[in-house]
């Protein structure tokens, strides 16, 4: 069934085993919660895109990361508004704030330096 993740030591009471499926059990939480805030993220930023006709484009998801094609003229622009998407995307208890980082290159190293 989609969305169920079966853990086969939950309920024994073998401890080493069910700690380990508990352990797995936390982290598969964890997991599906950031793969849902960052689909989430790129839904709002593929509209918000669409909604101001930027040429550049979302080309590419690798983890955690999402990579642009910009153009020069979209580049300073386009870095508010995706951090704007990423930030506001996801509304944490207690107010604790969901940041967001973001760099621009020409390669993909480059914009890692460039935080």
């Amino acid at each position: 069934t989609k969305g169920i993740v079966k853990l086969s030591h939950v309920s024994t009471f073998k401890f080493i085993c069910s700690r380990g499926s508990y352990s797995q059990a936390a982290l598969v939480k964890r997991e599906r919660t950031a793969a849902d805030t960052i689909y989430l993220a790129m839904m709002k930023i593929d509209h918000e895109f669409k909604q101001r006709n930027f040429k550049s484009k979302m080309i590419l998801q690798v983890h955690n990361e999402l990579v642009f094609y910009a153009t020069k003229d979209d580049v300073d622009v386009i870095k508010s508004v995706i951090i704007g998407c990423m930030q506001s995307v996801l509304q944490l208890p207690n107010n604790v704030p969901a940041n967001a980082k973001i760099g621009s290159g020409v390669k993909w190293l480059e914009a890692h330096y460039d935080q």
